[in-house]
Formats: structure tokens, sequence, C-alpha cells
């Protein structure tokens, strides 16, 4: 198991959340001990591995279809970004 799953995991463990697939803006905030708006910048800018000057901030979500499109964020979304932004508690996000 991959040190970034081990701490999506321990993440989880602390916030009381269950591990299943996808996550609300809201819970990903809760996880990562960020603001629910920052979360939402993060998704805004993701962009595919191979995009030239790709920002490896970016947080890989989708919007639910409908009036407000809600972010919603796969697990394996958060420990990708854990994996690729792992001084983020240092470099304060």
């Amino acid at each position: 198991m991959s040190e970034a799953k081990q701490e999506f995991l321990r993440l989880l463990t602390e916030q009381g959340l269950p591990e299943r697939s996808w996550y609300t803006t809201t819970e990903t905030a809760r996880l990562l001990g960020v603001q629910t708006a920052y979360i939402k910048r993060l998704c805004a800018t993701w962009e595919p591995m191979g995009t030239p000057g790709r920002n490896p901030k970016g947080l890989e979500a989708y919007k639910l279809p409908g009036e407000g499109g809600h972010w919603r964020i796969r697990s394996h979304a958060i420990i990708s970004w854990l994996e690729d932004n792992h001084t983020y508690k240092r470099i304060g996000i």
C-alpha cells in the first residue's frame, strides 16, 4: 500500500468518514484541513496528465448534472493528489 493511500485512510479515520468511491467538496476539505472554496478551486484547475504547463495542485473531479452542478471527487483522485502534493502540510496549501 502506498504512503498516500495510508495517509488517505488515516485521514478518513480521523474525520470519521467511511471509505467509499467518491466524496463531496465539504468532505474533501475536512480530510485535507482546508476551506471548501479552496477544494472547488482545485477541482476547477485540474488538467489531465500530459497537459503542457499542467498545475499539479489541481484535483480531478466531476460535476453532477443539473443546476448548481456540485463537485464529486473520487477517492483515487484524492490519493493521487496526496502523492503529487506530498508536502502540502508543510507549505500550507
